[in-house]
């Protein structure tokens, strides 16, 4: 059904305005040549009969399809191992729908006349955002408006192309619909509920109305129109929460692909970023995307730092932030850098303390406004034994403490250890941490009848007296 109003409300339009623009084209340029007469346009045999004309649209509306379904199917095999960063993300949300889209699909009402109420909206978006697409083709037609035309036309392509892909998939995996089968959305059980046709077609007319009229209202009420959709076949009961992402994230890819490939940007419009490009950091000179780990709160260097700091050397660090990770604390060491002329790095504290954190962080300091490459640390490896004669205070809050300060590792009377290593590796914006730690303290008593009596009344616990 999408299929067909597409066709018939965009394609038609569209097709006739090209074959406008090409009569308009050739005429004039037959009336510019010398020798031929200026008679009227009605007097003077056509040089391609119409249907001939119609026939020659067709066909390379039809190779333009079919390069369009070509790049589509065989887009994976260009896909490179950057990509994890925005692929990774997206499976492992969609493998998070799919567990938990039988729970989801139980909360919405089943009352039936919510449920219809919402099915009537997902109708009227898709509907709204097709017809303004197709609106904006037909009406080009009398005021003769390329960029309209253009518009439209991208629209309902990306859209056509896009619903072939989901109607492809959906007789393929045969997904029930949420009211099918128990609810539990199993595949290869000849449903169509995966993925969304809604969400494809809403995602792509939307993308390319957001970015023929790269506005903030316009991309307001476009995507804002798309999420409507998907949210209301999802509390329809007609998807899955997985459905809908999959088609929009479909409708988008597609719909990028068209504009991309075929939009004038004489006639005004947007680029069109792809996540590809957005996450490739060795393709582009910006940093913004690249990660860092983060420095542990027991570490040494805040303490460095915050002796800069009250040093006068680091103006812009703020504590209340931390855990700061290794980049930030390079642009924070550089900073001191600065601040501190050499003799004062011979003679002077917070030249040693420079020159130590300059040595930690050397390869960040190198790598500074340029993409970093792969990296893998070990950051530290630790053990302690302490040994402990008489029984210690482990109450901090009521008495004392005799470890203080220890991030909660147990002790007690007797021996006493903490073993433990760290490492971390990075890689464009991924980075991954790892920490480890075995801690070992010998059994403790309970407290005393007396000390809980004390303890008891005096911090106001129940049944106490």
């Amino acid at each position: 059904m999408l299929i067909g109003a597409l066709l018939a409300s965009l394609a038609g339009p569209a097709c006739f305005c090209a074959q406008q623009r090409e009569s308009s084209a050739a005429v004039a340029s037959e009336t510019q040549r010398p020798g031929l007469s200026a008679e009227p346009l009605e007097t003077r045999p056509a040089a391609i009969a119409p249907a001939k004309k119609s026939e020659g649209d067709a066909m390379r509306l039809a190779q333009r399809f079919m390069n369009d379904q070509r790049e589509m199917w065989t887009s994976p095999a260009r896909v490179r191992f950057s990509d994890a960063t925005w692929l990774v993300p997206l499976g492992g949300l969609t493998a998070g729908l799919f567990v938990t889209d039988r729970d989801m699909s139980a909360h919405p009402s089943q009352n039936p006349k919510t449920l219809s109420r919402y099915n009537r909206v997902s109708n009227a978006g898709v509907a709204a955002l097709i017809g303004t697409a197709g609106g904006m083709a037909l009406w080009s037609l009398h005021s003769h408006n390329e960029h309209w035309q253009e518009t439209g036309f991208l629209a309902g392509e990306a859209a056509l192309n896009s619903l072939v892909a989901v109607e492809t998939l959906k007789y393929s995996l045969g997904r029930e619909r949420p009211f099918q089968g128990g609810g539990s959305g199993r595949f290869f059980q000849s449903g169509t509920s995966f993925p969304s046709g809604h969400a494809a077609a809403a995602w792509a007319v939307a993308g390319v109305i957001a970015h023929e009229y790269p506005g903030p209202l316009t991309k307001f009420l476009a995507y804002g129109l798309a999420s409507a959709v998907s949210v209301s076949r999802v509390r329809a009961r007609k998807h899955f929460s997985s459905d809908v992402v999959i088609g929009g994230m479909i409708g988008q890819l597609v719909a990028q692909n068209i504009y991309r490939r075929h939009h004038d940007p004489e006639l005004g419009g947007g680029t069109w970023e792809s996540l590809s490009e957005r996450f490739r950091p060795e393709e582009g000179s910006s940093t913004r995307n690249l990660g860092s780990p983060y420095v542990p709160l027991d570490s040494w260097i805040y303490p460095a730092l915050d002796r800069l700091a009250a040093l006068g050397a680091v103006d812009s660090a703020f504590a209340g932030l931390r855990p700061w990770t290794r980049r930030e604390c390079a642009r924070l060491v550089s900073e001191a850098a600065e601040q501190v002329t050499l003799k004062e790095t011979n003679e002077k504290v917070e030249g040693r303390l420079v020159q130590h954190l300059e040595a930690e962080f050397r390869d960040e300091l190198e790598q500074a406004g340029s993409a970093a490459r792969p990296r893998a640390q070990l950051e530290s490896v630790y053990s302690r034994v302490t040994g402990i004669s008489g029984q210690p205070l482990t109450n901090g809050y009521d008495f004392s403490q005799t470890i203080f300060n220890d991030y909660g590792r147990p002790y007690q009377e007797g021996v006493n250890s903490v073993t433990g290593a760290s490492a971390w590796v990075s890689h464009g914006p991924w980075v991954g941490y790892v920490r480890a730690e075995v801690q070992h303290a010998p059994s403790a008593p309970a407290l005393p009848q007396s000390t809980r009596e004390f303890i008891g009344p005096r911090d106001g616990l129940p049944g106490t007296p």
